[in-house]
């Protein structure tokens, strides 16, 4: 039996498989010079299917359709998995289109060492979702909503100096690296709290020509950081935002341990 994911929406690209139970190749669109963030089309697809001579028993994807790279994106219930028939390259097969967001989930435990029918919790930091989950022994999954938004507003320092997109591909691992430079000192500024706090506790909405929307305000966030403008990202003042950032979305998932414990006394 063949079993193949197809990363086809969103960004980074993939196609991988995996024959009886052993995994037989994985692709990626990045790989061998291919662009950053690259997606893998439905020709390079099915170039893979005949290059692998592989028939797939079902192709699983975040994507909508086999015809299309838009992303399924919310859903946590294994009953919002849609199912499909499909082809490529001439090859029928079932076509499983999983939510984005379960995804995360089924792949954390999937790579865990968690054996089957362990309730456990999981954690999703994405750009639009930032949620803990709880996962009971029958893979029914319920929500602790945190915040919204979380990865676009990892990026604002990025974002709002002019140096990434809203969605802020590029910026996570750079504000991850830059959050590392900061000094205590410089991160325990009154001033720099009262901007953490803002930038995370605003609702968010994506206003036109990609930009944000703090409270209804498309020049809330650029306003607040315009002291930034014109700052090396290893400066002082950009550091210590990032790790104020960092840390502050941190403590507020790390606030929930008391709902926690509350609900694992119902399950």
């Amino acid at each position: 039996m063949s079993i193949v994911g197809y990363k086809a929406a969103g960004h980074d690209g993939a196609v991988c498989c995996i024959e009886d139970g052993v995994l037989r190749y994985s692709i990626e669109g990045e790989k061998d010079s291919g662009a950053r963030h690259a997606l893998i089309g439905p020709e390079e697809f099915k170039s893979i299917l005949d290059k692998w001579q592989t028939n797939p028993s079902v192709v699983c994807s975040d994507s909508r359709s086999m015809d299309t790279n838009l992303l399924e994106y919310h859903g946590i219930s294994l009953d919002e998995i849609l199912w499909s028939r499909a082809s490529a390259a001439g090859r029928e097969f079932e076509f499983a289109s999983v939510p984005h967001e379960l995804a995360h989930i089924t792949c954390a435990y999937a790579l865990s060492d968690l054996p089957e029918g362990q309730e456990f919790y999981a954690l999703v930091w994405e750009g639009y979702l930032g949620r803990l989950y709880h996962v009971d022994k029958n893979f029914l999954i319920s929500k602790l909503e945190v915040m919204d938004y979380v990865g676009v507003r990892y990026s604002f320092p990025y974002h709002a100096t002019g140096r990434d997109g809203i969605y802020g591909h590029s910026a996570a691992g750079k504000i991850m690296a830059l959050a590392g430079l900061a000094k205590p000192d410089d991160v325990r500024q009154p001033q720099l709290k009262r901007i953490t706090d803002l930038l995370l506790d605003s609702w968010v909405t994506h206003a036109r020509h990609e930009r944000i929307s703090l409270n209804g305000d498309p020049d809330l966030l650029y306003r607040e950081l315009s002291y930034l403008d014109g700052k090396a990202v290893d400066s002082p003042e950009f550091v210590a935002l990032c790790k104020a950032l960092q840390d502050g979305i941190f403590n507020r998932f790390f606030g929930l341990r008391g709902a926690m414990s509350v609900a694992s006394c119902h399950c």
